[in-house]
């Protein structure tokens, strides 16, 4: 039985390649250069550990990585790879976040004051204080 290569993503040779270039370092030296977020730097270093291509000391903070001898031999060719996105500035990124969360909390404001849909219902139900629940409004509603 024959063993399916595992394909090895373009971010992943990157971030090894760095980490080669820098003899061991950490996350926050790799960051610059791949010019992605730290959150997406650690994973891609994650991987790298676990398909065997870098070595973590984790008792260093922040966590230092080293390639391992020969990492670029084991990478399986593969052929029609996506190419990588464009690289976006870290600044942009941010601004972007702030953003989205702005017209979040814009959005939260403008329907903080409109009534829920339900309140209505359940408003008319307790002041004919007919029926015990909403469950036997709607009944009685729809039987009308």
């Amino acid at each position: 039985m024959t063993r399916t290569p595992k394909i090895i993503g373009a971010r992943i040779i990157e971030v090894c390649s760095i980490v080669e270039k820098h003899g061991v370092c950490g996350s926050p030296e790799v960051m610059p250069e791949m010019g992605i977020e730290m959150t997406n730097v650690l994973k891609y270093l994650s991987r790298g550990v676990s398909h065997g291509f870098l070595t973590v000391d984790r008792t260093a903070r922040p966590h230092q990585y080293k390639t391992v001898n020969g990492w670029r031999e084991r990478i399986t060719p593969i052929t029609g790879a996506v190419p990588l996105k464009p690289r976006q500035d870290l600044d942009v990124l941010r601004a972007k976040a702030i953003e989205k969360s702005r017209e979040f909390r814009a959005r939260q404001r403008a329907t903080a004051d409109l009534p829920h849909p339900d309140r209505q219902t359940i408003t008319q139900v307790a002041i004919s204080g007919q029926p015990k629940s909403i469950w036997d409004y709607a009944q009685r509603k729809g039987a009308a």
